[in-house]
């Protein structure tokens, strides 16, 4: 049952996560999108793109985007990101936006800085984004699954 589970795998959302792949790896990232927002001209501007934002500096303090304290938009054809998440507390925010790096190798790539505030700069690293679709179970398979997990439960209801 589980091998089929597996096998079946398909996206029911179409969901992806994209994690980020620092060339001095200090920032640890990720967001996720629907699979519609991977076609060409679609805009990452969904509540899901928006909430899963989420970056960690060298010091292992994380920004995420749990209220209205940043924006974001992007879209993977062509491709862009542009991203502020704001720490009001430590008066500083993260920018993330296209680094359009002469002769990277990575069409995906980008920068990320943190900045103070008053515009000092605290850390910066230039890297790229990598995808991968996140696994769902298909509805037959689900169906399959609770259908078979039924009839194993009535037969031994039937049996006692």
């Amino acid at each position: 049952m589980f091998a089929l589970l597996w096998i079946r795998s398909a996206s029911g959302q179409g969901t992806f996560l994209f994690t980020w792949h620092g060339d001095s790896n200090i920032f640890q990232a990720s967001f996720e999108v629907t699979g519609d927002k991977m076609q060409s001209g679609a805009v990452f501007s969904s509540p899901l793109f928006l909430s899963s934002m989420s970056v960690t500096n060298p010091l292992g303090q994380t920004y995420r985007r749990g209220d209205s304290s940043g924006y974001g938009s992007g879209s993977y054809v062509p491709w862009t990101l542009a991203f502020q998440l704001n720490d009001f507390q430590r008066s500083t925010e993260l920018l993330i936006h296209n680094g359009e790096f002469a002769n990277y190798p990575h069409r995906t790539s980008t920068e990320i800085r943190e900045e103070s505030f008053s515009g000092g700069g605290l850390f910066y690293e230039r890297g790229f984004w990598t995808f991968s679709q996140i696994p769902e179970p298909s509805v037959p398979t689900l169906l399959f699954v609770g259908g078979t997990a039924y009839i194993a439960r009535r037969r031994r209801r039937s049996r006692v």
